[in-house]
């Protein structure tokens, strides 16, 4: 399949740590005795008898959770549900999510190259892109905080230090769509109102483009059959488009 030259597909799996910190091998090579003064990790008087403090008495925690309001779910970040504008602050409005987000090495080098690409300013950066984390390793945080990005990218200028401002869209970007591999049904179909897709591609070419461009493929989807390259190149031609896919 020919990728259209501004398309970001974003496939994940679980092996590489996305959040920056590199896994690398330390090794110490033996280059003979090594003689430590004692005094280099001695613990001042004063000190020794210092009792440990308790987390309560060296943190403060957060508004919400002095006020009550932090539920359990919110730690359990959906990037269908930040999609459908359904999902908490905290993860569904792009600035309270930047506000307390970390921006990590990982997160950073993902924006600067599905941005490149996405906009043309990096024509020659990668237009599949594979995010490979461990489990809770912060796949779709990243994703997330790219499809926000991409939807408003006048609230990402607020945020320089997760993206040089020369990379983002002039606007926003109109073909997004991001699918959840356990959210698709094909047995009993995605009630979408008028649509029910059961496949991957039934479910990307109604996001992309409605009820109209369901159609495109709508035989493939309900005969449970992949669609040709044309299609995607009929839906999508090219548009700059972003297809994260969490799973």
């Amino acid at each position: 399949m020919r990728v259209p030259s501004r398309l970001i597909a974003l496939p994940v799996s679980d092996s590489f740590d996305l959040r920056g910190v590199p896994q690398t091998h330390l090794t110490r090579q033996n280059t003979g005795p090594t003689r430590v003064s004692p005094e280099r990790f001695s613990v001042p008087p004063a000190e020794q008898t210092m009792p440990t403090r308790t987390v309560l008495e060296t943190c403060q925690p957060r508004n919400e959770v002095l006020r009550g309001e932090l539920r359990e779910q919110q730690f359990a970040a959906s990037l269908t549900r930040v999609f459908r504008r359904e999902a908490d602050p905290v993860y569904g409005e792009p600035t309270s999510f930047f506000q307390n987000t970390y921006p990590t090495g990982g997160l950073k080098s993902l924006l600067r190259e599905a941005l490149g690409r996405l906009t043309g300013r990096k024509g020659a950066n990668s237009p599949v892109i594979r995010v490979e984390t461990s489990f809770g390793g912060g796949k779709t945080h990243n994703l997330i905080g790219l499809l926000h990005v991409c939807r408003e990218p006048e609230v990402a200028r607020q945020f320089p230090d997760f993206v040089p401002t020369d990379l983002l869209p002039d606007k926003p970007v109109r073909l997004v769509a991001g699918v959840v591999g356990g959210d698709l049904d094909p047995a009993n179909g995605v009630d979408h109102g008028k649509v029910r897709t059961y496949t991957l591609w039934g479910e990307l070419a109604f996001q992309l483009g409605g009820d109209e461009g369901y159609e495109v493929v709508r035989e493939s989807d309900e005969q449970r059959v992949a669609p040709g390259t044309q299609v995607w190149e009929k839906l999508i031609g090219g548009e700059p488009a972003l297809v994260p896919r969490p799973d």
